[in-house]
């Protein structure tokens, strides 16, 4: 990966492992939550940043973007927990 000094080769990087490391520039955690998930937390205000380099990054890989898909299932799933609990 170009964006991180540290081996996130699937070889070396389980599924359930997390690292802090500098990604893009910024403090990044990064971990392996699935076979073709990651997630990536950077500070707020490198949120805006670490996006738009993402999405440049990704242009080559033919990667789609639609944060309101996000935001519904997040939405979606908050509501189930919020069923479950009451």
């Amino acid at each position: 990966m170009k964006s991180t000094v540290y081996d996130v080769d699937p070889r070396s990087f389980p599924i359930g492992k997390g690292v802090t490391s500098v990604f893009a520039k910024a403090t990044a955690v990064i971990r392996r939550v699935g076979e073709e998930r990651w997630e990536l937390v950077v500070r707020r205000s490198f949120a805006d940043y670490c996006l738009r380099w993402l999405l440049d990054a990704g242009e080559e890989y033919a990667i789609d973007y639609h944060p309101a898909e996000v935001a519904a299932t997040i939405s979606r799933a908050a509501v189930a927990d919020a069923e479950t609990v009451s």
